[in-house]
């Protein structure tokens, strides 16, 4: 008998989470919307996150578990979860925030009846580590342009928290794009990147709720510790560039994405002009690598 393809797979990447993970998946489990499959990938947790996972498959067919022995960055087990998937739409979840039951059946009817949409994602209500509302947060990245250039310009002046990555997705186009990378603010680069391959719909609710606490991988102050999250194997031993990096990633995002070469030039025109806009900030960064006493003084 063949074994049934869910329409959704959820991604839950982990990391030490042991805190609000129960409280994730009874969200994810109790959801309006069934077809779906979870996959959990524990990324080396030595808290009791492996077990809470365990406990949660053994209830409840439809979630794997899947375990690296040893730490490799949030970047890979973003990627680790979404190359396991099997559902024709795909959403990330992380381990500490929270879905409202009917989240997922209005992501996917809007994805069913708009082939145009690469991405939903409803509104966020930022919560507490008690899950108290803290304040509603407006992402601002409903993008119904037609045009990609349009639609990439608009997220690039726009995007804050990037909210939009725990909306629901086509896989298919995901796997496309270059997913998110190992450095810092590479979300970032991700969600003008998806913006290339078609629309994103805001749905008019507040449905997902981002718990903003001391230990979220959003309150992570220093470039060494969120090079750390991202991917544990790179040592940062100069100063990051991160606008000089974005730059580049954006470049390279243009030359990937499903573009016209007027389009792409058009796109290309609007980052040198972004640059030189910030040109101060570029040179900044620039005299700080170039420069030993500068960057020493910079630390």
């Amino acid at each position: 008998m063949t074994k049934h393809m869910p329409l959704v797979s959820i991604g839950v990447p982990i990391y030490n989470g042991e805190r609000f993970l129960p409280q994730t998946l009874d969200s994810i489990l109790g959801q309006t919307f069934t077809d779906f499959e979870v996959i959990i990938s524990d990324n080396a947790s030595v808290d009791g996150s492996h077990a809470i996972a365990e406990s949660y498959a053994q209830r409840d067919d439809r979630i794997r578990v899947v375990r690296s022995e040893v730490n490799q960055g949030a970047a890979w087990n973003y990627r680790q979860v979404l190359d396991l998937a099997r559902g024709r739409y795909f959403r990330w979840a992380p381990a500490d925030d929270l879905f409202a039951p009917e989240s997922l059946a209005c992501c996917v009817q809007v994805l069913d009846q708009h082939p145009e949409a690469v991405l939903c994602y409803p509104k966020t209500m930022l919560i507490d580590a008690q899950g108290h509302a803290l304040r509603p947060y407006e992402d601002n990245l409903d993008l119904r342009q037609v045009s990609p250039v349009e639609r990439y310009r608009a997220t690039v002046k726009q995007i804050g928290l990037t909210n939009v990555i725990y909306g629901l997705m086509r896989t298919s186009v995901l796997r496309q794009t270059r997913l998110i990378g190992n450095f810092p603010g590479a979300d970032v680069v991700f969600v003008a990147e998806l913006a290339l391959f078609g629309q994103f719909h805001e749905i008019d609710q507040r449905l997902f709720f981002r718990r903003m606490h001391p230990g979220a991988s959003s309150s992570i102050q220093s470039l060494e510790g969120i090079q750390a999250f991202m991917d544990p194997k790179i040592v940062r031993k100069k100063v990051f560039a991160r606008m000089w990096r974005h730059l580049f990633e954006g470049i390279c995002s243009l030359l990937h994405g499903p573009l016209t070469v007027r389009e792409r030039v058009r796109l290309l025109l609007f980052l040198m002009r972004e640059m030189i806009a910030s040109r101060d900030q570029y040179l900044h960064e620039l005299v700080l690598l170039v420069n030993p006493r500068w960057r020493k003084a910079a630390r």
